[in-house]
């Protein structure tokens, strides 16, 4: 909301048709940057808020205390009305679990003088801004007691110093991290069947999601699996690398079950996980050693390390006992080195031996 409009479905613009305050805003954060050192606006010490529709039960409810006070059920707060959002302060987030709501004021000079409410419990409850700092002691009693502590526009921008911009590269072309400063380039993206996530769109339940209704992905986003099956391109080649040996000892199966996993079968859904975790752990390793910083996506990093493997020429035949290259030349059919041969098949023939 406008911190310097009382109307606020016409806030104050510029010739340009930018809202003064952004305007102002975006002003402050590119001097900081700079390093020009100026003074926060006028109006960096007004609450952060955002205003609300009252379009639902649910939303309704959480006024019931605020509508228990007035005189008339004429002055209850109904659907089509609105309401205002304070958001607590991230950093003292944790220390509270109220989520504080006020009835619709446009004008910034009452915004002060709100009457809060918890949106879990529709009770009064107490705010706190940076302004009640002037009284350490106080604030701090305030905080441990679980009181909201509410940013304010101030904190909002400055906060911005200090945001990771996950888009671009660092002048340097590494990962870009909260102090990174200077000319960015573009972050380069490279995508595959495999790595790709087919989803409904993000933009659903947006207001339930700002009013913390709809936290969980789950709730606003549908997700219909990958682009490509991912077992067979991805994880079952890399476990090949690892060898049966290796498996068996991480996955706690038998060496029958893991050469049928070696041959193509899928292990069974509550065994799969680990066998996942083993393919991620041993592809993040070698990354690793060739000095590639690893991806976090599961299915990006099994493709990175797919990808660089072919390139470095390592995409060779492997013995399925132990991983490692069967030597050049190897006929086409054979499965293991020399002297994983008799071990190997003594395992199979005595099953978990």
């Amino acid at each position: 909301m406008d911190p310097t409009s009382k109307d606020q479905d016409r806030p104050a613009r510029d010739k340009q048709g930018r809202r003064l305050w952004v305007r102002d805003a975006w002003q402050w954060i590119l001097g900081d940057a700079l390093g020009e050192a100026e003074p926060m606006p006028a109006w960096s010490e007004a609450y952060a808020l955002t205003r609300f529709s009252v379009s639902k039960p649910a939303t309704v409810s959480w006024f019931n205390g605020y509508d228990e006070k007035q005189p008339s059920r004429a002055e209850w707060i109904g659907p089509g009305g609105f309401g205002v959002l304070g958001h607590v302060h991230p950093r003292f987030a944790d220390r509270t679990q109220a989520l504080p709501a006020a009835p619709y004021e446009s004008d910034p000079a009452n915004w002060p003088q709100l009457d809060w409410y918890d949106r879990r419990t529709a009770q009064p409850t107490r705010v706190l801004t940076s302004a009640d700092r002037n009284d350490p002691e106080r604030f701090a009693t305030a905080v441990l007691a679980g009181t909201p502590v509410l940013a304010t526009l101030g904190g909002v921008v400055a906060r911005y110093r200090d945001r990771t911009e996950h888009k671009s590269r660092s002048p340097a072309g590494q990962r870009t991290e909260s102090g990174t400063a200077g000319l960015l380039q573009r972050r380069p993206v490279t995508a595959a069947p495999e790595t790709t996530e087919l989803i409904g769109k993000e933009g659903n339940q947006l207001g339930e999601r700002l009013l913390g209704e709809a936290l969980a992905v789950g709730q606003y986003r549908n997700a219909y699996g990958s682009r490509l099956e991912r077992w067979e391109s991805l994880v079952q080649p890399i476990l090949m690398e690892v060898g049966a040996v290796a498996i068996a000892a991480a996955t706690g199966a038998s060496m029958s079950a893991v050469y049928r996993v070696l041959e193509g079968s899928l292990p069974h859904r509550r065994k799969r996980p680990r066998y996942v975790e083993l393919a991620v752990a041993h592809a993040r390793q070698r990354l690793g050693d060739w000095g590639i910083d690893p991806p976090y996506d599961t299915a990006a990093l099994l493709w990175s390390y797919l990808h660089e493997r072919e390139a470095l020429g390592e995409n060779v035949r492997r013995c399925e006992w132990c991983g490692q290259p069967l030597e050049p030349g190897a006929r086409s059919n054979k499965r293991y080195h020399d002297e994983c041969r008799q071990p190997a098949y003594r395992a199979q023939l005595g099953g978990d031996s």
